[in-house]
Protein backbone atom coordinates (compact mmCIF):
# COMPACT_ATOMS: atom_id res chain seq x y z
CA UNK A 1 0.00 0.00 0.00
CA UNK A 2 1.20 3.52 -0.91
CA UNK A 3 0.71 6.27 1.14
CA UNK A 4 1.47 9.77 -0.49
CA UNK A 5 2.79 12.91 0.79
CA UNK A 6 -0.34 14.20 1.05
CA UNK A 7 -1.96 11.31 2.93
CA UNK A 8 0.55 12.24 5.65
CA UNK A 9 -0.38 16.29 5.22
CA UNK A 10 -4.04 15.11 5.66
CA UNK A 11 -2.54 13.47 9.64
CA UNK A 12 -2.29 16.74 10.60
CA UNK A 13 -6.12 17.43 11.27
CA UNK A 14 -6.87 14.79 14.12
CA UNK A 15 -10.46 13.85 12.30
CA UNK A 16 -8.03 12.07 9.51
CA UNK A 17 -5.79 10.62 11.89
CA UNK A 18 -7.35 6.96 13.00
CA UNK A 19 -5.77 6.92 15.87
CA UNK A 20 -6.07 10.35 16.96
CA UNK A 21 -8.69 11.49 19.63
CA UNK A 22 -10.65 13.53 17.74
CA UNK A 23 -13.36 15.77 20.37
CA UNK A 24 -12.30 14.18 23.90
CA UNK A 25 -11.05 17.63 24.83
CA UNK A 26 -13.85 19.40 23.98
CA UNK A 27 -15.77 16.25 25.73
CA UNK A 28 -13.64 17.02 29.28
CA UNK A 29 -14.57 20.32 29.23
CA UNK A 30 -18.19 19.53 29.10
CA UNK A 31 -18.37 17.21 31.15
CA UNK A 32 -16.33 19.20 33.54
CA UNK A 33 -18.84 22.30 33.31
CA UNK A 34 -21.72 19.70 33.69
CA UNK A 35 -20.25 18.12 36.86
CA UNK A 36 -19.54 21.56 38.49
CA UNK A 37 -23.31 23.04 37.86
CA UNK A 38 -24.70 19.99 38.93
CA UNK A 39 -22.57 19.55 42.02
CA UNK A 40 -23.69 23.38 43.28
CA UNK A 41 -27.15 22.45 42.43
CA UNK A 42 -27.34 19.36 44.41
CA UNK A 43 -25.52 20.62 47.17
CA UNK A 44 -27.94 23.49 47.33
CA UNK A 45 -30.96 21.02 47.26
CA UNK A 46 -28.98 19.46 50.35
CA UNK A 47 -28.75 22.70 52.43
CA UNK A 48 -32.56 23.76 51.76
CA UNK A 49 -34.64 24.33 54.99
CA UNK A 50 -37.40 22.23 55.46
CA UNK A 51 -40.86 23.82 55.04
CA UNK A 52 -42.75 24.40 58.04
CA UNK A 53 -46.91 25.03 59.06
CA UNK A 54 -48.28 26.43 62.00
CA UNK A 55 -50.71 24.08 63.83
CA UNK A 56 -53.07 26.61 63.52
CA UNK A 57 -52.98 26.24 59.64
CA UNK A 58 -55.72 24.49 57.66
CA UNK A 59 -55.02 20.85 56.98
CA UNK A 60 -54.94 21.78 53.57
CA UNK A 61 -52.33 24.01 53.91
CA UNK A 62 -50.65 21.44 55.92
CA UNK A 63 -51.05 18.78 53.31
CA UNK A 64 -49.66 20.52 51.06
CA UNK A 65 -46.43 21.36 53.19
CA UNK A 66 -45.97 17.92 53.89
CA UNK A 67 -46.55 16.77 50.12
CA UNK A 68 -43.44 19.12 49.51
CA UNK A 69 -40.96 18.21 52.65
CA UNK A 70 -41.92 14.85 50.81
CA UNK A 71 -40.59 15.54 47.71
CA UNK A 72 -37.81 17.44 48.78
CA UNK A 73 -36.68 14.64 50.97
CA UNK A 74 -36.86 12.74 47.35
CA UNK A 75 -34.91 15.44 46.28
CA UNK A 76 -31.76 15.29 48.81
CA UNK A 77 -31.67 11.64 48.46
CA UNK A 78 -31.04 12.49 44.58
CA UNK A 79 -28.55 15.10 45.92
CA UNK A 80 -26.79 12.56 47.89
CA UNK A 81 -26.91 10.06 45.03
CA UNK A 82 -25.11 12.09 42.66
CA UNK A 83 -22.73 13.75 44.78
CA UNK A 84 -21.87 10.15 46.70
CA UNK A 85 -22.29 8.08 44.02
CA UNK A 86 -22.55 9.66 40.46
CA UNK A 87 -20.04 11.90 41.03
CA UNK A 88 -17.21 9.65 41.79
CA UNK A 89 -17.81 7.30 39.32
CA UNK A 90 -17.63 10.60 36.91
CA UNK A 91 -14.29 11.06 38.22
CA UNK A 92 -13.29 7.30 37.37
CA UNK A 93 -14.24 8.10 33.89
CA UNK A 94 -12.08 10.77 33.39
CA UNK A 95 -9.33 8.91 35.08
CA UNK A 96 -9.73 6.23 32.62
CA UNK A 97 -9.15 8.59 30.20
CA UNK A 98 -5.81 9.85 31.43
CA UNK A 99 -4.73 6.13 32.22
CA UNK A 100 -5.56 5.62 28.40
CA UNK A 101 -3.63 8.69 27.08
CA UNK A 102 -0.23 7.76 29.16
CA UNK A 103 -0.82 4.00 28.06
CA UNK A 104 -1.29 5.23 24.37
CA UNK A 105 2.17 7.15 24.87
CA UNK A 106 4.15 4.32 26.17
CA UNK A 107 2.85 1.51 23.37
CA UNK A 108 3.41 4.30 20.29
CA UNK A 109 7.03 4.39 21.21
CA UNK A 110 7.33 0.52 20.99
CA UNK A 111 4.94 0.51 17.60
CA UNK A 112 7.51 3.34 16.31
CA UNK A 113 10.56 1.53 17.63
CA UNK A 114 9.73 -1.85 15.48
CA UNK A 115 8.81 0.15 12.47
CA UNK A 116 12.57 0.09 11.16
CA UNK A 117 12.18 -3.81 10.50
CA UNK A 118 10.03 -3.11 8.01
CA UNK A 119 12.92 -2.03 5.85
CA UNK A 120 13.63 -5.98 5.16
CA UNK A 121 10.71 -8.48 4.62
CA UNK A 122 12.17 -10.79 6.54
CA UNK A 123 11.61 -9.09 9.54
CA UNK A 124 8.51 -7.13 8.34
CA UNK A 125 5.90 -9.77 9.23
CA UNK A 126 7.09 -10.17 12.63
CA UNK A 127 6.78 -6.72 13.64
CA UNK A 128 3.74 -6.72 12.24
CA UNK A 129 2.32 -9.29 14.65
CA UNK A 130 3.99 -7.64 17.24
CA UNK A 131 2.38 -3.92 16.58
CA UNK A 132 -0.97 -5.73 15.81
CA UNK A 133 -0.53 -7.07 19.51
CA UNK A 134 -0.12 -3.65 21.05
CA UNK A 135 -2.91 -2.65 19.06
CA UNK A 136 -5.20 -4.90 20.55
CA UNK A 137 -3.98 -4.33 23.89
CA UNK A 138 -4.79 -0.74 23.21
CA UNK A 139 -8.11 -2.06 21.79
CA UNK A 140 -9.44 -3.71 24.83
CA UNK A 141 -8.37 -1.34 26.84
CA UNK A 142 -10.12 1.40 24.85
CA UNK A 143 -13.70 -1.13 25.07
CA UNK A 144 -12.92 -1.15 28.77
CA UNK A 145 -13.45 2.51 28.81
CA UNK A 146 -16.35 2.15 26.91
CA UNK A 147 -18.06 0.10 28.83
CA UNK A 148 -17.57 1.84 31.93
CA UNK A 149 -18.66 5.15 29.87
CA UNK A 150 -21.86 3.35 29.17
CA UNK A 151 -23.03 1.85 32.32
CA UNK A 152 -22.25 5.49 33.50
CA UNK A 153 -24.24 6.75 31.38
CA UNK A 154 -27.31 4.13 32.16
CA UNK A 155 -27.10 5.45 35.68
CA UNK A 156 -27.35 9.20 34.09
CA UNK A 157 -30.20 8.50 32.62
CA UNK A 158 -31.44 6.84 35.66
CA UNK A 159 -30.76 9.86 37.95
CA UNK A 160 -32.35 12.33 34.70
CA UNK A 161 -35.59 10.69 35.11
CA UNK A 162 -35.46 10.95 38.88
CA UNK A 163 -34.62 14.43 39.20
CA UNK A 164 -37.25 14.95 36.22
CA UNK A 165 -39.59 13.26 37.99
CA UNK A 166 -39.22 14.91 41.17
CA UNK A 167 -39.54 18.48 39.52
CA UNK A 168 -42.41 17.77 38.19
CA UNK A 169 -43.93 16.89 41.25
CA UNK A 170 -42.47 19.15 43.04
CA UNK A 171 -43.82 22.09 40.67
CA UNK A 172 -47.48 20.65 40.66
CA UNK A 173 -47.29 21.26 44.50
CA UNK A 174 -45.65 24.33 44.68
CA UNK A 175 -48.00 25.29 42.22
CA UNK A 176 -50.97 24.66 44.61
CA UNK A 177 -48.96 25.89 47.49
CA UNK A 178 -49.17 29.21 45.32
CA UNK A 179 -52.32 28.97 44.90
CA UNK A 180 -53.24 28.21 48.51
CA UNK A 181 -50.65 30.75 50.41
CA UNK A 182 -49.38 33.28 47.89
CA UNK A 183 -52.47 35.04 46.30
CA UNK A 184 -54.45 37.97 46.58
CA UNK A 185 -57.42 34.85 48.05
CA UNK A 186 -54.21 32.78 49.67
CA UNK A 187 -53.77 31.58 53.50
CA UNK A 188 -51.19 34.90 53.51
CA UNK A 189 -53.61 37.41 52.34
CA UNK A 190 -56.05 36.20 55.15
CA UNK A 191 -53.46 36.84 58.30
CA UNK A 192 -52.79 39.96 56.58
CA UNK A 193 -55.79 41.06 56.80
CA UNK A 194 -56.77 39.46 60.45
CA UNK A 195 -53.43 41.23 61.18
CA UNK A 196 -55.20 44.94 60.11
CA UNK A 197 -58.25 43.89 62.13
CA UNK A 198 -56.51 42.96 65.66
CA UNK A 199 -54.57 46.06 65.00
CA UNK A 200 -57.86 48.36 64.84
CA UNK A 201 -59.31 45.90 67.58
CA UNK A 202 -56.02 47.16 69.79
CA UNK A 203 -56.78 50.72 68.64
CA UNK A 204 -59.96 50.71 70.41
CA UNK A 205 -58.09 48.18 73.72
CA UNK A 206 -56.11 51.12 74.18
CA UNK A 207 -58.53 53.93 74.34
CA UNK A 208 -61.01 51.59 76.43
CA UNK A 209 -58.14 50.91 79.09
CA UNK A 210 -57.18 54.69 79.02
CA UNK A 211 -60.80 56.31 79.51
CA UNK A 212 -61.41 53.71 82.48
CA UNK A 213 -58.41 54.85 84.16
CA UNK A 214 -59.03 58.14 83.99
CA UNK A 215 -60.47 60.16 87.19
CA UNK A 216 -61.69 63.78 87.41
CA UNK A 217 -60.96 65.02 90.35
CA UNK A 218 -61.06 68.82 90.70
CA UNK A 219 -60.38 69.56 87.27
CA UNK A 220 -57.40 67.31 87.21
CA UNK A 221 -56.75 64.36 84.66
CA UNK A 222 -54.88 61.74 86.24
CA UNK A 223 -54.31 58.76 84.87
CA UNK A 224 -54.34 55.47 86.97
CA UNK A 225 -51.41 53.83 88.17
CA UNK A 226 -50.43 50.28 87.21
CA UNK A 227 -52.94 50.98 83.35
CA UNK A 228 -50.29 52.14 81.09
CA UNK A 229 -48.19 49.17 82.04
CA UNK A 230 -51.24 47.03 79.84
CA UNK A 231 -49.71 49.14 76.64
CA UNK A 232 -47.62 47.98 74.19
CA UNK A 233 -43.94 48.46 74.70
CA UNK A 234 -44.16 51.27 71.73
CA UNK A 235 -47.37 52.93 72.63
CA UNK A 236 -47.19 56.28 75.11
CA UNK A 237 -49.70 58.12 77.21
CA UNK A 238 -49.08 61.10 74.85
CA UNK A 239 -49.67 59.33 71.95
CA UNK A 240 -52.89 57.59 72.74
CA UNK A 241 -55.33 60.07 70.69
CA UNK A 242 -59.17 60.06 72.46
CA UNK A 243 -60.76 62.93 70.19
CA UNK A 244 -64.62 62.62 70.03
CA UNK A 245 -64.26 60.23 73.06
CA UNK A 246 -66.44 60.44 76.32
CA UNK A 247 -64.45 60.76 79.40
CA UNK A 248 -65.94 57.73 81.32
CA UNK A 249 -65.06 56.33 84.07
CA UNK A 250 -65.89 52.71 83.81
CA UNK A 251 -64.46 51.67 87.23
CA UNK A 252 -62.17 49.10 88.02
CA UNK A 253 -64.20 46.35 86.93
CA UNK A 254 -64.13 47.59 83.83
CA UNK A 255 -60.39 48.54 83.51
CA UNK A 256 -59.89 44.87 84.67
CA UNK A 257 -62.35 43.61 81.28
CA UNK A 258 -60.69 45.76 79.02
CA UNK A 259 -57.11 45.29 80.15
CA UNK A 260 -57.60 41.67 79.86
CA UNK A 261 -59.07 42.09 76.20
CA UNK A 262 -55.96 44.21 75.49
CA UNK A 263 -53.58 41.70 76.40
CA UNK A 264 -55.37 38.73 74.79
CA UNK A 265 -55.87 40.86 71.38
CA UNK A 266 -52.05 41.74 71.73
CA UNK A 267 -51.09 37.49 71.96
CA UNK A 268 -53.35 37.19 69.19
CA UNK A 269 -51.51 39.23 67.14
CA UNK A 270 -47.86 38.10 68.38
CA UNK A 271 -49.08 34.67 67.13
CA UNK A 272 -50.49 36.11 63.36
CA UNK A 273 -47.44 37.85 63.07
CA UNK A 274 -45.95 34.52 64.03
CA UNK A 275 -47.61 32.29 61.38
CA UNK A 276 -47.50 35.20 59.15
CA UNK A 277 -43.78 34.90 59.23
CA UNK A 278 -44.09 31.25 58.55
CA UNK A 279 -45.53 31.64 56.10
CA UNK A 280 -43.12 34.56 54.44
CA UNK A 281 -40.82 31.84 55.67
CA UNK A 282 -42.48 28.98 52.96
CA UNK A 283 -43.13 31.07 50.33
CA UNK A 284 -39.38 32.54 49.80
CA UNK A 285 -38.40 28.63 50.31
CA UNK A 286 -40.69 27.73 47.33
CA UNK A 287 -38.87 30.75 45.53
CA UNK A 288 -35.84 29.43 46.02
CA UNK A 289 -36.44 25.81 45.59
CA UNK A 290 -38.33 27.02 42.05
CA UNK A 291 -35.63 28.63 41.13
CA UNK A 292 -32.91 25.75 41.50
CA UNK A 293 -35.42 23.12 39.52
CA UNK A 294 -34.62 24.61 36.09
CA UNK A 295 -31.24 24.99 36.17
CA UNK A 296 -30.61 21.86 37.77
CA UNK A 297 -32.64 19.70 35.30
CA UNK A 298 -30.60 21.34 32.25
CA UNK A 299 -27.16 20.74 34.09
CA UNK A 300 -28.42 17.33 34.21
CA UNK A 301 -28.93 17.15 30.37
CA UNK A 302 -25.81 18.98 29.66
CA UNK A 303 -24.43 15.89 31.92
CA UNK A 304 -25.81 13.29 30.26
CA UNK A 305 -25.04 14.69 26.95
CA UNK A 306 -21.90 15.11 27.96
CA UNK A 307 -20.87 11.69 28.66
CA UNK A 308 -22.95 10.23 25.98
CA UNK A 309 -20.54 12.26 23.78
CA UNK A 310 -17.80 10.39 25.58
CA UNK A 311 -19.20 7.29 24.26
CA UNK A 312 -18.96 8.28 20.90
CA UNK A 313 -15.55 9.23 21.24
CA UNK A 314 -14.42 6.00 22.71
CA UNK A 315 -16.68 4.40 19.99
CA UNK A 316 -14.62 6.20 17.48
CA UNK A 317 -11.39 5.47 19.14
CA UNK A 318 -11.72 1.65 18.80
CA UNK A 319 -12.62 2.20 15.24
CA UNK A 320 -9.79 4.29 14.83
CA UNK A 321 -7.93 1.19 16.43
CA UNK A 322 -9.50 -1.22 14.15
CA UNK A 323 -8.81 0.93 11.08
CA UNK A 324 -5.25 1.36 11.35
CA UNK A 325 -4.63 -2.26 12.31
CA UNK A 326 -6.20 -2.99 8.54
CA UNK A 327 -3.50 -0.20 7.68
CA UNK A 328 -0.85 -2.42 9.45
CA UNK A 329 -1.54 -5.80 8.10
CA UNK A 330 -0.97 -4.07 4.47
CA UNK A 331 1.82 -2.24 5.05
CA UNK A 332 5.47 -2.22 3.43
CA UNK A 333 8.06 -0.03 3.53
CA UNK A 334 6.70 2.92 1.73
CA UNK A 335 4.16 3.43 3.82
CA UNK A 336 6.21 3.74 7.52
CA UNK A 337 6.67 7.62 7.28
CA UNK A 338 2.82 7.50 7.19
CA UNK A 339 2.41 5.21 10.10
CA UNK A 340 4.87 6.94 12.39
CA UNK A 341 3.13 10.77 11.33
CA UNK A 342 0.23 9.02 12.71
CA UNK A 343 1.65 7.59 15.98
CA UNK A 344 3.33 10.98 16.43
CA UNK A 345 0.79 13.05 16.36
CA UNK A 346 -1.97 10.88 17.87
CA UNK A 347 0.70 10.98 20.87
CA UNK A 348 0.40 14.47 20.94
CA UNK A 349 -2.98 14.64 20.57
CA UNK A 350 -3.46 12.21 23.51
CA UNK A 351 -1.03 14.01 25.45
CA UNK A 352 -2.94 17.41 25.00
CA UNK A 353 -6.16 15.27 26.44
CA UNK A 354 -3.60 14.35 29.95
CA UNK A 355 -3.42 17.81 30.13
CA UNK A 356 -6.85 18.71 29.81
CA UNK A 357 -7.29 15.71 32.68
CA UNK A 358 -5.38 16.86 35.05
CA UNK A 359 -6.85 20.49 35.01
CA UNK A 360 -10.24 18.92 35.38
CA UNK A 361 -9.03 16.97 38.05
CA UNK A 362 -7.51 20.04 39.81
CA UNK A 363 -10.47 22.23 39.23
CA UNK A 364 -12.89 19.28 40.74
CA UNK A 365 -10.56 18.94 43.82
CA UNK A 366 -10.07 22.42 44.75
CA UNK A 367 -14.25 23.11 44.47
CA UNK A 368 -15.85 22.73 47.71
CA UNK A 369 -19.00 24.09 49.23
CA UNK A 370 -18.89 26.21 52.56
CA UNK A 371 -22.26 27.45 54.84
CA UNK A 372 -22.86 31.71 54.51
CA UNK A 373 -22.50 32.87 57.90
CA UNK A 374 -24.38 36.16 59.82
CA UNK A 375 -27.33 35.96 57.14
CA UNK A 376 -29.26 38.79 58.43
CA UNK A 377 -32.07 39.42 55.75
CA UNK A 378 -35.45 38.32 57.44
CA UNK A 379 -38.49 38.27 54.81
CA UNK A 380 -41.32 40.87 55.93
CA UNK A 381 -43.73 39.41 58.41
CA UNK A 382 -46.47 41.63 57.01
Amino acid sequence: MMMTVNNVLTLTQPRRNPIAPTGMTEGLSKISTAMLTTQIYSSLVLRQADFVVSDTESEKIKSIINNLNQEEKEAKHNGNNYLNTITPSLIGAISGINGYATQYSTFSKSIIDLLPKFVNESTREEAKKQIIALLTQLEIDARRQLTFARNLAENIEDYQQRVKTNAENLQKIMDEADEEIGTDTGELSKKKREIEEVQEAIKGDIAGVVISALAVTGGIIIIGVGALATLPANVTATSVILAGIALTASGAVGLTGLSAKLASDNEKLANLYIEVAELNATVVILQNVKGQIQPLIEAVNHLEESVNDLNTEWATTLKGIADFKEIIVGADLSDVAYMESSLNLAASAWSSVADSVKNVEQTLTNVSTKDIEDVTTVPNAA
